[in-house]
């Protein structure tokens, strides 16, 4: 939904008492704010008046996209998003979130593709490279929360193409994509030398590129690296697109501009 918007959302969540809550009711589970926010600035005499309501950012650093803020309920003007219950009668529709694992992924302009099975990083890497891919690169929030509804499915922390292996002065794509946006877990990277994956709940930690961790994600149509021949230990088992059983997959056919 954000890609296409220029402005900020109104969303269900207000203050009341000092506490925050839903419009419904619902308790308040997940948070999703901005640093320094909820700020709660704005105040009234009045008892249970809302005061301060919560909006999606729609920043102008990427950083910080998606993320909440509490505005003023009645001077300031946004968008806003409703929510409605579903009308019984009509037939279900297919969930589209979280991506199954047995489905073709496409989101915006890119696809990926789970590779399944204990790898290295310089493993998974290769391992995408044979198929004409590369290690996933994420360059901004929009395709961050996708692939973060893809962790909450696949729950097992998953390479991507970020790595600082050879001693650079920062973690670099290897895709040669420059870090604009990045999406480190609170105190990452704690390695200086080091590789990159995806936790379950999305955010980016740093591990020993020799960790074997459970697999990678790789984007669809990436290139090849320039690495040259197959690694190694790949080909010695026998590991290629057509070995039953290797990985389970998600194979989205690629989008065409």
């Amino acid at each position: 939904m954000l890609p296409n918007l220029t402005f900020d959302l109104w969303i269900g969540l207000h203050d009341t008492d000092k506490d925050f809550q839903w419009l419904q009711k619902k308790p308040l589970k997940y948070v999703n704010w901005a640093p320094g926010e909820p700020s709660g600035q704005h105040s009234s005499p009045a008892p249970n008046e809302l005061v301060n309501c919560v909006v999606i950012w729609h920043a102008l650093h990427p950083q910080f996209t998606g993320r909440w803020d509490d505005r003023s309920c009645m001077t300031d003007k946004n968008g806003y998003i409703c929510q409605r219950s579903k009308d019984p009668t009509l037939p279900p529709t297919p969930a589209k979130f979280p991506p199954l694992l047995t489905s073709m992924l496409t989101y915006l302009n890119s696809t990926y593709r789970v590779i399944q099975k204990p790898l290295t990083w310089q493993e998974a890497a290769w391992l995408c490279e044979t198929r004409n891919e590369t290690l996933v690169t994420v360059v901004d929030p929009y395709h961050q929360a996708y692939l973060t509804q893809l962790m909450n499915s696949v729950q097992l922390p998953l390479w991507i193409g970020l790595s600082n292996e050879e001693g650079g002065r920062s973690y670099s794509w290897l895709g040669g994509e420059q870090l604009f946006y990045t999406n480190w877990q609170d105190g990452e990277p704690q390695q200086v030398l080091g590789c990159a994956h995806m936790d379950l709940d999305g955010t980016w930690q740093t591990a020993n590129c020799d960790t074997k961790l459970t697999g990678a994600i790789c984007r669809v149509g990436g290139g090849r690296t320039g690495w040259g021949i197959l690694h190694p230990v790949l080909a010695s088992s026998g590991d290629s697109p057509q070995v039953p059983g290797a990985e389970l997959a998600i194979q989205p056919i690629k989008s065409t501009p």
